[in-house]
């Protein structure tokens, strides 16, 4: 809620309040924040607690001058049941009901005379200041709000709301745009300039969708231009914010010189600045993609910026030319662009770059999931090259092995985005070709990497992959999870059962090597491993217990049965840890 102007100390003047919920009462309540000028936008200042300890859900404030807060009580569920409080600042209060507010809204506003609401738009009460702005403009009274406008010596809000108010009037269907405004454009105070900018420009904009029916002549449309562009450079940044935008209501491909000269001169600095500047740019390019495009080619990065994110805004193929822009950063940003928007008419350009060295990983997540979407074995081929690259980052070379292995099945969010972009399901012929020629460098890699080939290997079953799996097992510098893995993947690819490489992950160190190994001979040799079962029960660590009863309940024979059997007795006796009582339950339900 803003602060309407009366009811609180004079420190509370354009502050905010805000209803903090946190879901009790000593961590809740309202707090308080004003915001101060940036540039051509505003930071955050005096935030602070005003009123603690209570769970309130909204604020307002009445015109009696005091604060009216709803009170949840307890919790994020509620209690049933609320309050309502009503807070006030004596000495507040008392100029609350000093201003009147509170007796003039009860008698409304259609009825005053023209002074009355002129006098009541420097009313302290912003709700007073706005009906009676509304009041003038539905009324049409062009005269008194133009006089005050113009009055330099008037209250500087009075003077916006009257600007306002004749954006209102004119809007209904105006029979000519008042010429006040001109004077407005030139005015010291660098707020009336920007409203008078504003409305203008906003005015134009409903002209240009059919929201309203007012004629603006050519000569006074040109008049318009060439005041918006003189305040480009502005000594006030959210005057010139206000120019940008409205320029590109106009839309004239005149103004793309101007508008470029002022993103050079801003250089990133203010961000709204460069917003404002590109919604120049992208308001011509609406009306005339060409023209945006025949200024690609703008000697400085800024402006070259202010283009491409134009080119963003209005999805345009075009952007692909910034790809191979000599500027790092706005390669990156027209690689989001395309994927993240997305333009999906410049991938294949995306993809291009698959190869490129010195990628940023911004740019290199997003070549990848152009390569990955569009589908073909090339696209393939060059994710391959991507995952084989040592000069690339692990956790990326394991991403691009990933999108191999989902080749056929590929999730339905977008792996950069998360957004939902499904793709149908597609052939996974050729992919072990793909791969094959880069299993060495790829399994030789780090973990990450490694793991990721593993579960490749094991999706397409790469049985020439063998050897290098066999030779990774035995490698005690890779993880027990990764060994475990490429246990399982040597058992999915074997023609006949690995037992040697079994009876050896039985004989290791590692827990979970023991069980996935007395997992794969209770597989491949059911009468050997019912013994191994018992004994891992009995005397194994906690994985190797909690494996043995999937594997008792995956057996499914009668001897396992008799086993869960006899170990659901010792659980209702007191006589098993902790840690697998749920394996036990869930064991024995799934086997009724």
């Amino acid at each position: 809620m803003y602060y309407p102007g009366v009811g609180l100390p004079g420190r509370y003047d354009n502050h905010f309040f805000m209803a903090d919920f946190r879901g009790t009462a000593g961590l809740s309540g309202i707090r308080s924040f004003s915001v101060r000028p940036a540039g051509a936008t505003f930071t955050l200042a005096d935030s602070h607690q005003f009123l603690w300890s209570i769970l309130a859900t909204d604020v307002d404030f009445g015109y009696d001058g005091a604060m009216y807060v709803t009170d949840w009580v307890n919790g994020w569920d509620g209690e049933g049941r609320g309050r309502l409080y009503r807070f006030a600042h004596a000495a507040g209060r008392q100029a609350a009901l000093q201003s009147g507010a509170a007796g003039i809204m009860r008698q409304g506003f259609r009825h005053r005379t023209v002074s009355e609401l002129v006098k009541l738009l420097s009313h302290a009460d912003r709700r007073i200041r706005l009906e009676a702005q509304f009041a003038l403009a539905e009324a049409g009274r062009t005269g008194a709000l133009t006089a005050l406008a113009a009055n330099s010596t008037a209250p500087q809000l009075a003077r916006i709301h009257a600007v306002w108010g004749l954006y209102q009037v004119l809007r209904a269907g105006s029979d000519s745009f008042p010429e006040v405004f001109f004077a407005l454009f030139a005015d010291d105070d660098a707020e009336i300039r920007a409203a008078a900018l504003r409305v203008v420009g906003d005015l134009i904009g409903d002209i240009g969708q059919g929201f309203c029916s007012i004629e603006i002549p050519d000569d006074l449309h040109r008049r318009f231009q060439d005041v918006l562009v003189a305040h480009l450079s502005d000594d006030s940044l959210r005057v010139r914010s206000f120019a940008a935008i409205g320029l590109g209501k106009i839309g004239s491909p005149d103004s793309i010189d101007p508008l470029l000269a002022m993103l050079d001169k801003n250089a990133d600095e203010d961000p709204v600045v460069r917003h404002a500047g590109v919604m120049g740019l992208a308001g011509i390019g609406k009306r005339d993609i060409t023209f945006l495009l025949g200024a690609a080619d703008h000697p400085d990065t800024h402006g070259r910026m202010g283009i491409l994110l134009a080119l963003r805004r209005l999805g345009s193929t075009g952007i692909a030319r910034f790809l191979r822009d000599d500027c790092p950063q706005l390669v990156v940003e027209a690689a989001r662009a395309i994927n993240d928007e997305p333009i999906e008419d410049a991938q294949q350009a995306l993809a291009a770059l698959a190869g490129r060295p010195n990628q940023s990983n911004a740019l290199l997540r997003r070549v990848m999931n152009a390569n990955y979407r569009l589908g073909r074995l090339s696209h393939a081929d060059a994710l391959a090259k991507t995952a084989a690259d040592i000069s690339v980052d692990d956790d990326l070379r394991a991403q691009a092995l990933d999108m191999l292995s989902t080749w056929n099945d590929p999730h339905p969010l977008d792996r950069v985005t998360g957004r939902w972009r499904p793709l149908p399901k597609r052939s996974v012929s050729g992919i072990t070709e793909v791969l094959q020629p880069w299993l060495v460098t790829l399994l030789g890699s780090g973990e990450v990497v490694a793991e990721a080939t593993v579960q490749a290997v094991s999706v397409y079953q790469i049985t020439q992959a063998e050897p290098l799996l066999t030779e990774l097992l035995r490698d005690r510098r890779f993880s027990d999870s990764l060994r475990a893995k490429t246990l399982l993947s040597l058992a999915l690819l074997a023609d006949s059962p690995p037992l040697q490489a079994i009876q050896q992950s039985m004989q290791s160190s590692s827990p979970l090597l023991r069980a996935t190994g007395r997992s794969l001979l209770v597989k491949f040799r059911p009468g050997q491993g019912a013994a191994k079962l018992r004994q891992a029960l009995e005397s194994g660590e906690r994985i190797e217990r909690q494996t043995a009863i999937r594997d008792l309940v995956s057996a499914g024979r009668e001897s396992a049965d008799r086993l869960l059997t006899a170990w659901l007795d010792r659980l209702t006796s007191g006589k098993v840890s902790p840690e697998i009582h749920l394996d036990l339950l869930n064991a024995a339900r799934s086997r009724q």
